[in-house]
């Protein structure tokens, strides 16, 4: 089993590896996406969130109370805070820009019904031997 601080660096570690996941979709923009490079960018967040919840688990355990603390474990767990704090903001930019791109979406799935729908009343007022054409031609 191994001890509190090699726990809490390996915990700093792995937030570091999820933050530069994060960095990698933050840093593209929204031409050079592609579907694969953030499913695999999800799927390493995902594994790295699973090996973080373990050793979380295993330093809830092993941190002493504040005040028997020694300096170097306060400095890794202030690290570490740090650390946790800025995937919260990068979270948070990550979230902003997918709802971002959402109400772009539904922007555009609601012009597409409105064209659709002025295609729809075109095509009624056309007579019924031209329109019979109209429709064989989509």
């Amino acid at each position: 089993m191994q001890n509190c601080e090699q726990l809490l660096n390996e915990s700093i570690k792995i937030y570091q590896e999820i933050g530069s996941c994060y960095d990698i979709i933050l840093k593209s923009s929204l031409n050079d996406r592609n579907s694969d490079q953030i499913e695999q960018q999800a799927k390493s967040i995902d594994m790295f969130s699973q090996k973080a919840q373990e050793i979380d688990n295993q330093l809830q355990q092993l941190i002493p109370p504040a005040s028997e603390q020694n300096d170097r474990i306060q400095a890794l767990i202030s690290l570490r805070t740090q650390q946790l704090q800025a995937l919260l903001d990068q979270n948070s930019q990550i979230s902003k820009r997918a709802g971002n791109i959402a109400s772009l979406l539904k922007h555009e799935f609601s012009n597409l019904a409105k064209n659709n729908s002025a295609i729809t009343q075109y095509g009624q007022s056309i007579p019924t031997q031209r329109k019979s054409m109209l429709k064989n031609s989509y």
